[in-house]
């Protein structure tokens, strides 16, 4: 993926480009089999701990239930002694642009390529985004 032609292309239709973040996460696995995990995550503004479990295979199918919480190393200090076992943490660094209702993140992780994330309140959105971009 060519990072920069996709920023171009989101500046030129109008996007609004945020600082780069370095993103923290601890993911816990709680049943691989049914892609079922909690992760916490600091994003260099909050801290949130999210459950999240994959229901489809369509943009709209993982479910996601998240609140924010103050202390990203004593919430995984917690996690750790109820979640003993899959624990994985990860890095990345996340560019973010708005363009109207849209919202897209282009991630970059070590040794993985770059990808970009698109998210919207419906798939149609999501789809039709990908066109333009």
């Amino acid at each position: 993926m060519d990072i920069k032609k996709i920023e171009k292309k989101l500046i030129k239709l109008g996007a609004k480009k945020e600082p780069e973040v370095l993103m923290r996460r601890w993911v816990f696995d709680i049943d691989p089999k049914k892609e079922e995990w909690i992760r916490l995550r600091d994003n260099g503004k909050t801290v949130t701990i999210a459950y999240k479990c994959k229901s489809g295979s369509n943009v709209a199918g993982t479910e996601e239930i998240e609140i924010e919480v103050d202390d990203f190393e004593k919430t995984k200090e917690i996690l750790s002694k109820i979640l003993k076992e899959n624990q994985y943490y990860q890095e990345n660094k996340r560019i973010t642009f708005h363009l109207k209702d849209l919202e897209f993140t282009i991630d970059t992780r070590p040794r993985i390529p770059s990808f970009l994330e698109i998210e919207a309140e419906s798939e149609e959105k999501v789809i039709e985004s990908n066109r333009r971009t």
